[in-house]
């Protein structure tokens, strides 16, 4: 009787034992504060998670965020983790972010909530928090604003014809060359594709596509199309006089739209920096001019008084963040240029919300 009474003891010991393993999520830090930033800056802030109990830690992927106070998950908020399974001892990364546009003018509590398997605390909340301050001029923008706004248009024919004259902020790529370069290209961006009468531009819209470009269109007619509808409108030749119009037979096609779709939201990205910078990483169909010839450059570009009716035409600078870019679309602003933006933060700004996967460099031109 003694020994099986002993035997009992002993197995429940054993188990009280086995039940203290358990996982523990510990973070680094569970609150930080942003401070202050202007609307449109992207707030990005990294923890560490580590496992500090004797067991496996599960974490639950994509952990959802929320603004308190309010109602209701908030895609203003990304939360990423590196790793979900963490065993004894192991550490991994959530690394959050804040999109601050639209919230001027606010003081923010952001929480994010991490679910894991901790018996501890199921869901373990982040804290950061900061003031969103009121852009000081209308013609600074955010990089969402331009993102959503932005079309990026390819030229399809050869080197040689868009040399001598193109739509201003057009990217060239020769239509025997996009398919090799697709893979270079973001696939969430959103493209109008043209060549001289529009045929090229259809079998291009239709590939991409089939490659996962959604958002892609062929301007109906190419320039032959566009030159019916708007002469040499936003068409840059690289020497003086008048261009002479294409000639040729329009082309549609199923995925091509007409030119006046296209001329209601045209956008023309100007880039400041200098040409190596420039070089190594650009939003695709910017142009590159230095600051003092930004002004000379934008006496070619229609007022909106000179646009079409619905027709509207943005010219967004953009520099290192430095400020130059602000001064100068204000000074377009004051030259008639009334929807001049400039771009809060710079291409840094652009680089940490979209990625070096929404830039072109000249080495692939």
């Amino acid at each position: 009787m003694v020994l099986k009474a002993a035997v009992a003891v002993a197995a429940v010991w054993g188990l009280a034992l086995s039940g203290t393993a358990a996982p523990q999520l510990t973070l680094n830090e569970d609150a930080v504060e942003f401070g202050e930033v202007v609307e449109g800056i992207f707030v990005e802030r990294t923890f560490t998670i580590t496992n500090t109990g004797d067991s496996v830690l599960e974490l639950a992927p994509d952990p959802p965020g929320v603004i308190e106070g309010e109602e209701g998950l908030c895609p203003c908020i990304t939360a990423t983790l590196t790793e979900t399974t963490l065993e004894p001892g192991e550490s991994t990364e959530l690394y959050v972010t804040f999109e601050s546009w639209g919230y001027a003018g606010r003081e923010l509590t952001l929480l994010v909530r991490l679910e894991s398997n901790d018996p501890q605390q199921e869901v373990t909340p982040v804290r950061l928090e900061g003031t969103v301050l009121p852009r000081e001029y209308d013609h600074i923008g955010a990089a969402q604003e331009l993102f959503m706004a932005f079309r990026i248009l390819v030229d399809l024919r050869e080197r040689e014809a868009f040399a001598q004259g193109h739509l201003v902020g057009a990217m060239n790529v020769p239509y025997a060359e996009l398919a090799e370069v697709l893979d270079d290209l973001p696939t969430d961006a959103a493209y109008y594709l043209y060549d001289k009468d529009g045929a090229q531009a259809a079998e291009a819209a239709g590939m991409m596509r089939d490659a996962g470009f959604r958002a892609s269109a062929a301007i109906a007619g190419g320039l032959v199309g566009w030159w019916e509808e708007y002469n040499d409108l936003l068409f840059f030749r690289a020497e003086e006089g008048a261009p002479e119009p294409p000639q040729g037979d329009p082309h549609s096609g199923r995925y091509a739209i007409a030119p006046s779709r296209v001329i209601r939201s045209y956008v023309v990205v100007v880039d400041i920096r200098c040409e190596e910078s420039f070089a190594s990483g650009h939003i695709p169909g910017a142009v590159n001019l230095t600051p003092d010839e930004v002004m000379d450059w934008a006496q070619d570009l229609p007022t909106p008084e000179q646009m079409p009716e619905r027709g509207r035409l943005s010219v967004w600078v953009i520099d290192d963040g430095e400020g130059e870019a602000c001064k100068l679309a204000e000074e377009l602003r004051e030259a008639g240029q009334e929807t001049a933006m400039c771009l809060v933060g710079g291409l840094a700004e652009w680089k940490a919300r979209f990625g070096e996967g929404f830039l072109w460099d000249t080495e692939r031109e």
